[in-house]
């Protein structure tokens, strides 16, 4: 963020760039803590709001010739509105009602950044990298440093927290494989493999059957669309079987909590 602000004051990149990349980063690390979120996207936002000011330009855009961007954006508002309805109803205090609309209220001010900033192929393409680089580096920390910090992070490390995280940036990972990505076929099928495994290291049943509602509405898409054949989608789950029984074969703490898992959903 250092050196951002220092280009930026060097006139070394405009607000508009200033402004991507604060809004990228900030939501490529979101899962490393709030200080990335909020000072990425604030100064996303300050960026934006010091154009409007200085420049005269938009401070966010409309989708003007995308009908099935705005049919999402209309879904999009509405959820934030009876979000803000029902959560009116069953709340305790105005505090309470506060702290639960924030979460759709982000979601929106997300919805208008990336509408305002990803506007070409290649902030999209940027974009999708970042979130992938992102989602790779905060699943180790999670996964394989905190158990050995005591879990600085166990609120994410525990429940299911690290399972909806990666049920949130899954779509990102298989969309640019096999849509954005240019690098062949083992590039696609990694990056597959690494966010179902990212998913499956939660151990939770929820986030599992929700991530395979989410492959199997993305893989339909993909196959419809002719991103994706029937005998890659084959090679990609024989890969991801293959894997998990070697490495549950290899270490025994990965067939315990598969155990402990089935036994839970049969109670």
């Amino acid at each position: 963020m250092f050196l951002l602000l220092k280009n930026f004051a060097e006139r070394k990149f405009g607000f508009e760039e200033f402004s991507f990349w604060c809004f990228t980063l900030g939501t490529a690390f979101s899962a490393l803590g709030p200080v990335f979120h909020y000072t990425g996207w604030l100064s996303a936002i300050a960026a934006l709001l010091y154009g409007k000011l200085r420049y005269k330009t938009n401070l966010f855009s409309w989708p003007q010739k995308q009908k099935d961007g705005r049919t999402i954006l209309y879904i999009l508002l509405a959820a934030f509105i009876w979000s803000l309805i029902a959560n009116a109803f069953g709340a305790d205090s105005f505090s309470s009602w506060g702290r639960s609309a924030s979460i759709p209220l982000e979601l929106l001010i997300a919805v208008f950044l990336a509408m305002r900033l990803l506007e070409s192929e290649e902030t999209l393409d940027k974009f999708a990298t970042l979130i992938i680089i992102g989602g790779i580096i905060s699943n180790f920390y999670f996964i394989f440093i905190t158990p050995l910090t005591l879990k600085i992070h166990g609120n994410i490390v525990s429940g299911n927290a690290l399972g909806i995280y990666n049920i949130l940036i899954l779509p990102v990972f298989f969309c640019y494989a096999l849509w954005r990505n240019k690098k062949g076929v083992s590039i696609a099928i990694l990056l597959c493999l690494a966010s179902m495994f990212s998913l499956l290291s939660n151990f939770s049943t929820g986030p599992w059957i929700a991530g395979l509602i989410e492959i199997i509405v993305i893989s339909f898409c993909a196959i419809k669309n002719k991103k994706l054949s029937v005998g890659l989608l084959v090679k990609i789950v024989l890969a991801f079987f293959i894997i998990l029984l070697v490495c549950a074969a290899q270490n025994k703490n990965i067939s315990d909590k598969f155990t402990n898992e089935l036994t839970q959903l049969s109670y």
